[in-house]
């Protein structure tokens, strides 16, 4: 596990975000928060992220628009989807922009974890 590896929490959920924040912080993580996909390129912009938490239904337009950013911009943060929606769609969606994982809510927070551990020991290419 990557002990104070960075990352970002994008979910417009303020309670689930909140008991997510509470985890990861307590299991080691740095975490920073953005409820909607334009905080969190603004955030993306100004400081790197091992991994990015990543809601796809969010008040201002689909997550997927942050993983797209991440792309496009040669960022070389990981990234996990969080959804209670989509299925198929949207997994094969995010493969296309390098998604390591794809969560559907609900979800415990034992198997969350286990996938922020395993998506941060994946070695990204350059």
């Amino acid at each position: 596990m990557e002990i104070g590896a960075k990352i970002l929490l994008v979910d417009d959920d303020d309670e689930l975000r909140s008991l997510l924040r509470k985890a990861l912080r307590y299991n080691g993580y740095s975490v920073t928060e953005a409820r909607t996909g334009d905080d969190a390129i603004g955030k993306l912009h100004s400081q790197h992220f091992d991994l990015v938490l990543l809601d796809i239904t969010l008040p201002d337009g689909d997550g997927f628009r942050v993983a797209e950013f991440l792309r496009a911009n040669k960022l070389s943060s990981k990234v996990i989807v969080i959804t209670g929606t989509g299925g198929l769609e949207h997994a094969l969606r995010g493969a296309a922009f390098g998604v390591q994982d794809y969560i559907s809510k609900p979800f415990t927070q034992q198997y969350l974890l286990r996938s922020v551990e395993h998506a941060l020991s994946i070695e990204v290419p350059n």
